[in-house]
């Protein structure tokens, strides 16, 4: 699978099991220049959604291997912000 495909797989999994969802941020990794973690998961109101440890784990195993400066995106501190309503889906055509 490609890394826009792996990324729009561990979204949609975010968007399933938190529909009040509106924004996600992730960080990258210790790895050398490839890995993201889930940070934080927020509503459009900026409150954090708890994000149980099987939708966790089951996001890192999408994102725990992109590369950096990939689909992410990710700013010079090593974090990409993304907004869900405009984040690719395996879902939409």
């Amino acid at each position: 699978m490609s890394d826009t495909h792996n990324l729009a797989s561990a979204l949609d999994i975010i968007r399933d099991a938190h529909p009040d969802a509106a924004t996600v941020l992730f960080g990258t990794s210790d790895q050398r220049h490839h890995g993201f973690w889930l940070a934080w998961v927020r509503r459009a109101d900026k409150t954090d959604v708890a994000v149980s440890e099987l939708t966790h784990s089951q996001v890192q195993d999408y994102v725990g291997d992109l590369p950096w400066d990939g689909p992410l995106r990710e700013d010079e501190y090593g974090y990409a912000e993304v907004d869900l309503a405009t984040a690719p889906s395996n879902r939409r055509t």
